[in-house]
């Protein structure tokens, strides 16, 4: 029986410095395929995923690699000012203040003192 052994990497990181991952379900190469498009679309930090034939023996062999085109960089993502789920510094705009009974007597009494 043949498992496989899925590395994922980030940007800038060794295979084998990666995530290790083990699958019984991908067997052929277009699994290998959907399945590396399913997990970078899904996860945009992964930069490269490799998938390895193991054999009871213990021997390997690669059998796909995939490098995401479209990775992200990392860090933080940017908010855009049209996102729905604006940035706490966006939303801290100043609130105007409701004009109580006290406010409107100070204003009142500065006002008389002028």
């Amino acid at each position: 029986m043949t498992t496989t052994e899925i590395y994922i990497c980030r940007e800038g990181q060794a295979l084998e410095d990666g995530q290790v991952e083990y699958s019984d379900r991908i067997i052929s190469r277009e699994d290998a395929e959907s399945d590396a498009f399913i997990r970078c679309s899904a996860h945009g930090w992964i930069k490269k995923i490799a998938y390895y034939k193991v054999n009871d023996a213990g021997d390997f062999r690669i059998f796909y690699a995939y490098t995401n085109p479209n990775v992200l960089p990392e860090g933080r993502p940017q908010a855009s000012k049209n996102a729905v789920g604006k940035s706490a510094r966006v939303n801290k705009k100043k609130i105007k203040q409701k004009n109580t009974l006290w406010r409107k007597l100070a204003f009142w009494s500065r006002a008389r003192r002028r």
